[in-house]
Parts: C-alpha cells; structure tokens; sequence
C-alpha cells in the first residue's frame, strides 16, 4: 500500500483558517473555486494538476453541451467545532459522459449566510449553530445544497473506535498481508479489517503492557514510530508525521489511550458520491467522497480515512484519497470500505472522440435501460435475430425443446407483425416449460438420495411437491415460504426433506442465504467478510434462525420428522455468547411465541425484501441472457456489482408487482430486443461480454442436449423412476445419471452452486460426440433416415428435413450443392445421408443455442 502522505485537506484547513480570519462575515462572499485554491497553501504540483485539468475539462466542453448538475453529498450536516464536509460538483454532457467541475474556472459556489459556515477548496466548515444554503452554479444549470450546523462549539474527545481504528485500516495495518493475517506479524495481530475493536485495543494498549504505547512520552510510542518509519518496520512506513492520521493517533495517546463507552454512536451506513460517473478520455478524472453515517443520526465525512480500491486498473486508477482517473475504454467498479461497510461506485470509460449514437427502437422497459447503458459505454448493439434463430433460440430456452420442422414452416410463413410475442405466450403454456424450472430448480435445493441423507422415495415425493407447485404457477415466494417453513414427516410433508438433505445449522443458513438471497456468507464465519458488508455478527445470526430445527424418527425407517424443538442456540466463536436471531444488516425480529424458521421465511419471501425479489429475477435473466446481471449469479456482493444496477431494479420491482408471478417476468424478457439480439457483432460491441448488447452463443446444457438428440432421432431413453422416453430434464433424483450427461456437465446436486452445472465445451464431450455410443447408437436406432427417403425418396427433401430438426433451417444453395454431389457419387443414399445426419449432430450449430 502507498504511503499515506499528510492530507491537501489538512493544508487546506490550516490556508483556510488564517484566510478566514480576515474575512468580513457581514452581507454574501461568493467564491471561485479555482481561484480560492490560488489564495491557500496549496503545493505548487497540485495548483499545476488543477490547471491542466481545467484546460482538459474545457477541450471535452468545447464539442459538447452540458445538459445536468449534480452537487453531493445533496445536504451537508456539521455536529461539531472540527467537524467538515467535502462537496464535489458532477456536470453532465449531452453525450451522456459526466465531468468533476468542482475546481472548473466556471463553476461558482455561493454560501448565503457566510456567519454559520465557511466553504473554501471544496470543503464546508461550521462557524456557528444556524441553517444556511450553498448555491452552486455552472454553464447555466443552479442548485442548493441545505447547510444544517449545530455544535459548533463543541469539541468531540477522540475515540479509538472512530477516530483511531479507521486509520489502522486506512494505513493496512490490519490487512491479511499484515497484522490482520491469521498469525499476524511480527507478533502482534490485529482483527482482520478490525471486525472485533475490542480485542484490537486490549493487543494495543494491555498486551506486553508498554510496549506499543508509550503515556509518559506518547511521541515515542511504537504506533507512531513504526508507522512513520522512525525505527526499523516490516510494513514500511505508512505515514508521515505531522499528518492527519498521526496527528489523531498522538492525540489519542495524549488522551492516556481512553476506551470507548458502550453508548459511543456506532457507524450504520456509509455513502460514497458520485455513485456513477462516464469519463471522456485519457486522464479524465473525477473525485469520490465517502460519508458515514452514525446510530445517532449524526454522520462524518470519511474520505480521507476510507480504503479505495478499483476492480478494474485498465480501465480507471483511483488514489488513497479516493481520486479516479480513466485510463483505457471500459467499465470499472471502485469500492470504499469503512469499518465494516463496502460500497462502490461506477466508473464508465469511454474514447473523447465525437460520437453520435444511433437512435435505438425499445419494446419494452429492459431495452430502455440496456441502450441507456449502451449509450454511456458508447456501444452500438447488434441488429435483431432471423425469425429461424428466434423461433430455435426460444424452444430450448423457454421449453428445452426443438421446433419441429411443421412448427418451423409455420412460424416462417406467418406475417403477423407479433408472432414473435405470440409464439412466446405460446411456450409459457406448455408442460415443458415447468419441467425446465422443475429441473433447475431442484439442482439448488440438492434434491438427490443417497449418502445417509433421504431415500429414493423421500427424494421422489420432494420432487413431486416442486413439480405440482410450478406446473400450478403457484407463486414463487409462496414456494420459498412453504418451503423454509415446513414441517412435518420427510414423507406426508415432502419439503421438509429440505432439512433432512443438510443438517448442518451453519451450513443449511449458508445455503439459504446463497439459493434465496444470492449471498455467500461463507467468508464471515471466521471474520468480517473481506469484500461485503456482512460481520461474523451477520453470519452467527442469521444461523439461529435454523438453530432450533428438531429431527425424529417417524414409523417408516425411511422417514423423519422435522420438527420446531425450542432448544439450542448458535455462540459466537469470539464473545461465547448466544446469538440472537437477526435478518442481515437489520434489526432482530419479535420471536415470541413463533417459529423462528416462520418469521425468517416471511421476512426472506416479503415484498419489502429486495435481495429476494432481485436474486430471483437475477436467475430467470440469467438462464435466458447466458449470464447474470451480477455473475456468478449466487455471488452477490459489494465487490461483484450488478453490470446494470439499474436492470436487476427493474426487473426485481416487475416481479414483485406481478406477484411472483415468474411466467410474467419470462415474457417480458424473451420479448424484449435485448433478447432478440444477433450473436453476430460489429466494431463497437465485439468485446462485450457483460452488457447484452448482443445475443451470447451458449452450449446447450447436458439434459437438453440430449434430449434434443433423443427428438431428432426419434429414440427413447431409460432413466431410474422414469418410463421409457422420458426426457433427461425430467429426471427427479440427482443421484440417477449417465455417462454422457455426467461427461457434459450435469449437476450432480451435491451442493448449491451455481458452478455446478458445466456449460463449457472440451475435449471429451467432443470425442463422445464423435466415437460414443449416443450419436452413432442414436442414429441407427431412430431408422430416421431410412422413413424419411421411404416418405419422401428425394434426397433434397430428406436433407432439408434434416437440417429442419436440427439447426432450424434449411441447407444454404453451397451446403446442398456439396452434399446432393455426396449422395449423386455413391451408391449407398442412406449410408451418405446418415453420415450428414452424424456430421449435424456433431455440429457447433447443433450443440450451440445462439
């Protein structure tokens, strides 16, 4: 990590300071940005970056208009005598790209009562306890931001946990590199990312008592001369004496190290403006701030003791002091982490070369937000699908299903100007489709037998239960709520199976949090979870909401029953005290008299429950789009943000407001032109994979490909439980397989993860394509080809028929010129055309859905 030099805004306090003095606080003082900065002692190196950025700025405005203002933070709230709060002023261009005009010649700040706060280079300062406004103004575009200031002769005592802790992780003394590692370094360990304070400040300032505080001389301790590099550290030195962080750790020491009480504000939230931002070229910047904000209702700001980070340096760097400067074309996410808070903010990189973006048609709510995120990427989406591609495209992903070659010729000769939104609503009706998310669903709630969890019956009648609530289009948080509060026998109440299949407490919150929530928390077992919000508090209790699950025999050797047994709690592994059931990141619930596993299911499958409703449009985007809008889909974090933020909202909200009615959510997306999209690309969008601004090619999934195989050659297969020809997808138990589903990546349903189920090609499904038994057994099997040169004799129309089942279009005049000279050079017609017929089914165009 860089070394943390002494602050500008610590420069800028001391300029600003004797500046005011001398400031007459009668009548209005308006005040030039820039030229403020001119008038403080600020380096000469940061005036010169000042000037060279006001000219870039004013080269980018030369060819564009600005159309917005933006001011943040949008209030300013001062609480102290030291208390002070950053602005930074977004302006945003015609072209959708934003610029910071905070220090821009043109932009004016206006402070209308200059006797209750001060601004100058950009940060407001309280004079006395009052109310006032900032009027901001630029290239014709004005804004207020209120100014709320009380206690402005207060001085707060320094605090270990607000003041202190913050730096240590500013500086990376408690990082897993450092002192926060299991071991810790150089034998004195620190809580990794400061998840426990407590324990932190007993290692500081009672372990080997003395040695890393010194009261009688606190300028000697080794927390200041081995951060400043005053004697030899292993860290290096992390900052400077003299600066903020130094100046706040001596007065701490000064203070004879106090402890905090118990009632000190705790930090609930943290802000970090601006949320999104489109830079225009090479060197572009723009500057972050970060607010906390505190349990009594009081908040900070924060910038200059958050961590930044960017997840993507092609594309924007970003300073220590939360300074983001674009670097190539592309999209990056910064994250600020404070105390236990993450958050990010969008960084959009884009050429500063003219560009008129192509006006683009929308059908329905997704286009609009997909171009509008386009627009800002300057990424042209390719052209819409051939009706053939569509109508191939929506059978396997709606239904898992070929269009047969009549369905085909129909589709094809029809005009109806909707027939694509027709063939949709079509498709949602057939039994196929719930068999489909029968099948995908099953593989997250590992419904399988075997391995001392259920028996083969269990695993059918909890199938069974899945089916007939789908097949019912019975809401899916009804499905979730029947489902995590079941109880009852594994056989007379089937979802109760779910808690027989993991009977681990821990284990089974993890997979509740990962299927219905798409969070890992996993990571906040042993620690504060290193890139998201949740705590070890977090994880320990969400876990007692499952503590209290009860199991008994029932009758039926085979069976259990699941039952709510009012004893045994989850301990934290550091405190060894009970945790309290809690809902991630928010309050306990009132559990009197209820089913712990009951509360948490409403509160899970409530409309007001946002992770839900998003998870689960997430996973029906994802199965049609080829990937998620946050990928890997059960993977939601701070640091892995949605590619479309605003999307994932949409869709979520669309759902809650359909009543969980997925069909719905499905029709919206398969009639939408982002999803109608070309794979084929051009110049501007030939290196997006994220931002669907073309249709992906995929892999058809292990059960569908050979299902597919299966209908085209017309055979029949044999699955444990199943009649003869049932269909892969409809396979119950995720214990029954085959040598080729498990060879093309079926789940095997042993956990929750979405990475379960393989979708990448290699070289042993090409060679089981190629020399297994499925084609060439499938082939001769079928007798397709010989019934078809009975029923039609010409080999033309054989042929056509052929690529009608399988690719959904007919051969191209080259394909049927080469392989009609086959056929005219041979003797044997069948043998000639059964090898075409191998040669389709080992295609890319037939594996492929695209």
């Amino acid at each position: 990590m860089k070394t943390l030099a002494a602050s500008p805004a610590g420069l800028y306090r001391q300029a600003s300071d004797r500046h005011d003095k001398g400031v007459n606080n009668v009548g209005r003082k308006v005040i030039d940005m820039n030229h403020s900065l001119s008038l403080s002692l600020v380096s000469r190196g940061v005036v010169c970056f000042l000037f060279f950025t006001t000219m870039a700025l004013s080269a980018a405005a030369a060819s564009s208009r600005y159309v917005g203002l933006s001011v943040y933070p949008e209030t300013v709230s001062l609480t102290s005598a030291t208390d002070i709060q950053r602005i930074v002023v977004q302006a945003t261009r015609d072209d959708a790209t934003t610029c910071d005009v905070t220090s821009f010649r043109r932009c004016r700040v206006e402070i209308e009562d200059p006797g209750i706060a001060s601004i100058r280079n950009s940060t407001v300062r309280p004079r006395r306890d009052g109310e006032t406004v900032i009027r901001v103004r630029f290239a014709g575009h004005a804004l207020e931001v209120p100014v709320h200031v009380t206690g402005a002769d207060t001085n707060l005592a320094v605090s270990f946990k607000l003041d202190v802790m913050p730096i240590l992780m500013r500086a990376g003394c408690n990082t897993g590199s450092c002192h926060g590692s299991a071991r810790g370094q150089d034998g004195f360990h620190l809580s990794l990312f400061g998840y426990d304070p407590d324990g932190d400040y007993h290692r500081l300032t009672r372990e080997i008592s003395g040695r890393r505080v010194n009261l009688a001389l606190p300028e000697e301790s080794l927390m200041l001369t081995k951060a400043t590099g005053q004697v030899p550290h292993t860290g290096g030195q992390r900052f400077t004496r003299g600066s903020e962080y130094y100046e706040a750790i001596l007065a701490w020491l000064k203070a004879s190290v106090p402890k905090d009480r118990d009632s000190i504000p705790k930090a609930v939230s943290l802000d970090l403006y601006p949320r999104q931002a489109v830079l225009a070229g090479l060197g572009a910047g723009q500057q972050l701030i970060a607010r906390v904000h505190y349990s009594d209702g009081t908040d900070r700001d924060v910038t200059t003791t958050t961590v930044f980070e960017s997840n993507n340096d092609n594309s924007a760097i970003v300073t220590a002091d939360g300074k983001v400067e674009a670097r190539k074309r592309g999209e990056a996410f910064i994250m600020a982490r404070y105390a236990t808070f993450t958050v990010v903010s969008q960084i959009i990189v884009v050429p500063d070369d003219p560009f008129a973006y192509p006006k683009q048609e929308a059908n329905n709510y997704i286009d609009e937000l997909v171009n509008l995120k386009l627009r800002k990427l300057r990424v042209v989406p390719s052209g819409l699908c051939t009706d053939a591609e569509f109508l191939r495209r929506a059978f396997l992903d709606i239904t898992g299903t070929l269009p047969t070659p009549a369905r085909h010729r129909v589709f094809m000769a029809s005009t109806d100007l909707d027939k694509r939104e027709r063939l949709v609503d079509e498709l949602l009706t057939r039994k196929e489709f719930a068999e489909l998310w029968v099948m995908k669903w099953a593989e997250l709630l590992k419904i399988r037998s075997g391995n001392d969890s259920i028996s083969y019956k269990a695993a059918l009648l909890y199938y069974n239960w899945l089916q007939e609530k789908i097949a019912a289009n019975v809401p899916m948080n009804q499905v979730v709520l029947e489902l995590l509060s079941a109880t009852g026998g594994t056989f007379r109440n089937p979802p109760t199976n779910y808690y027989e299949l993991e009977k681990d407490t821990l284990k089974t919150a993890e997979n509740v949090a990962q299927v219905f929530l798409g969070m890992r928390m996993q990571c906040a077992q042993c620690h504060n979870h290193p890139f998201d919000r949740w705590t070890m508090n977090d994880y320990y209790s969400f876990a007692s909401f499952f503590s209290q699950v009860g199991r008994k025999d029932a009758e039926d050797p085979r069976e259990k029953v699941i039952f709510n047994s009012g004893k045994t709690e989850v301990k934290h592994p550091l405190t060894k005290k009970d945790m309290k059931p809690r809902f991630p990141g928010e309050n306990a619930p009132e559990l009197k008299g209820r089913d712990r596993r009951r509360v948490m299911a409403e509160w899970l499958t409530s409309k007001d429950n946002t992770y839900f409703s998003a998870n689960l449009a997430n996973l029906i985007w994802a199965h049609f789009l080829g990937q998620g809008i946050t990928e890997p889909v059960d993977d939601v974090r701070i640091s892995n943000p949605p590619s479309n933020p605003e999307l994932l909202e949409a869709l979520s909200k669309h759902l809650v407001s359909y009543d969980y009615d997925f069909k719905q959510l499905v029709k919206d997306i398969c009639t939408s032109l982002t999803y109608q999209r070309s794979t084929r690309t051009d110049p501007t969008n030939e290196g997006d994979h994220r931002n669907f601004s073309h249709a992906s090619i995929r892999r058809i999934r292990a059960e569908i490909l050979l299902d597919a195989i299966s209908q085209v050659t017309q055979t029949k297969n044999k699955f444990k439980g199943l009649p003869l020809g049932a269909r892969a997808v409809q396979i119950a138990d995720g214990s029954v397989s085959s040598y080729f589903l498990t060879t093309f990546g079926r789940a095997s349903r042993k956990t929750v993860c979405s990475c379960e189920v393989k979708t990448e090609p290699n070289l042993s499904q090409a060679l089981h394509l190629l020399n297994g038994e499925t084609t060439n057994k499938k082939i001769r099997q079928g007798k397709v080809v010989p019934t078809l040169l009975k029923r039609l004799e010409e080999p033309r129309a054989v042929l056509d028929q052929l690529y009608l089942s399988c690719l959904g279009r007919s051969p191209t005049p080259g394909e049927q010129e080469q392989l009609l000279a086959k056929v005219d050079a041979s003797e044997n017609t069948e043998a000639v055309i059964e090898d075409v017929f191998w040669a389709i089914l080992n295609s890319k165009e037939f594996v492929f859905n695209h």
